[in-house]
């Protein structure tokens, strides 16, 4: 396309600049920025034809308020300079369609080295900018509703957001770098289950349940919580992201009753209504292990004629804050 002659070397030049024109859009552009040419591709991009663009400034594919930016100037002055730009651009299309490229400008010398004109090449990443911007949407907004936090495969803290920190009542700089185990009594932390859960997690298997955290201070934390391990090239974790949601002080009594021999007036109006299930749930409690509790009640649930409230309860809440938790994840592994 811009090359011509008979000898290899420019068959060769040509043969490339065919591929080129093929796999991108090109548009030759004068030094004061005006449309020489463009290819198939290009005028496909924008939806004009090459008459309705012809001789007509490149300013025609930019926003109104980047066109009088003093950036916009600054880019034009660099390429007549000689100096390439490259960089993810916004466009404008015909009728005012929003389009993004990644595109590289390059001036086209003499043998003098002097600018003749400049070459863009560009590739329409339009739909994959979308796409970005929306999960970059999703994850902010699970960021302002959820506590996040993300760790090594070692279990080490990389970072947490305010809604982690506030929960456990830490600074950042007092958990970064630490365990996730210091959040842990040590009983828990000292166990075969605990060492299994992170052995699972570095396998690349998530792991989510409801889970009894002790933050600064000794306060204790009751929180669901969905840990998902973010996945190289390779298949295996470059780190784990938890999406955590606290308990609310009714659910944490619910939970608290099965567990603790004592229990509050409201636990125990609560308890009389579900004295079985809660009766095997502390049993299973006592044996050391709450979350064998919590697939008796599922199992007795599922075997029973008619669903109890509180089953119909435990229901609704594991099965919710799962749906949310695992759009949470999609969002966020699609935006690493």
């Amino acid at each position: 396309m811009f090359f011509f002659g008979k000898s290899s070397i420019a068959k060769e030049n040509a043969a490339k600049a065919a591929a080129i024109s093929k796999s991108h859009a090109v548009v030759e552009l004068g030094l004061d920025g005006t449309v020489i040419t463009a290819n198939e591709n290009c005028l496909k991009t924008f939806g004009y034809t090459l008459n309705e663009i012809q001789g007509k400034h490149h300013g025609m594919f930019v926003e109104a308020s980047e066109r009088s930016s003093p950036a916009y100037r600054e880019f034009w002055i660099k390429l007549n300079r000689g100096e390439p730009q490259s960089a993810e651009y916004k466009r404008v299309g015909k009728d005012g369609k929003e389009i993004w490229v990644q595109a590289s400008y390059n001036p086209v010398l003499d043998s003098k080295g002097k600018p003749t004109k400049v070459v863009e090449l560009a590739t329409d990443i339009t739909a994959k900018k979308i796409e970005a911007l929306e999960n970059a949407a999703q994850v902010a907004a699970i960021e302002r509703s959820q506590a996040v936090a993300a760790f090594n495969p070692d279990g080490t803290i990389i970072t947490a957001n305010k809604n982690f920190l506030n929960a456990m009542g830490y600074a950042l700089g007092e958990v970064q770098g630490k365990h996730d185990s210091m959040f842990v009594e040590p009983a828990e932390r000292a166990s075969a289950a605990y060492r299994e859960f992170w052995a699972k997690l570095n396998r690349g298997e998530s792991q989510s349940a409801e889970y009894k955290r002790i933050g600064k201070n000794g306060k204790e934390v009751w929180i669901h919580a969905l840990y998902s391990p973010i996945l190289g090239l390779n298949g295996r974790p470059l780190k784990i992201v938890t999406y955590v949601k606290e308990m609310s002080a009714s659910i944490r009594e619910i939970y608290e009753t099965m567990i603790k021999p004592e229990e509050s007036v409201h636990a125990a109006a609560i308890r009389q209504g579900f004295a079985g299930e809660i009766q095997h749930a502390k049993q299973d409690t006592e044996a050391g292990s709450l979350s064998l509790s919590m697939r008796r009640l599922e199992a007795r649930r599922r075997s029973a004629a008619g669903r109890s409230k509180f089953s119909q309860f435990l229901e609704n809440l594991r099965d919710g804050f799962s749906n949310t938790m695992m759009s949470s994840s999609r969002a966020v592994v699609n935006f690493l």
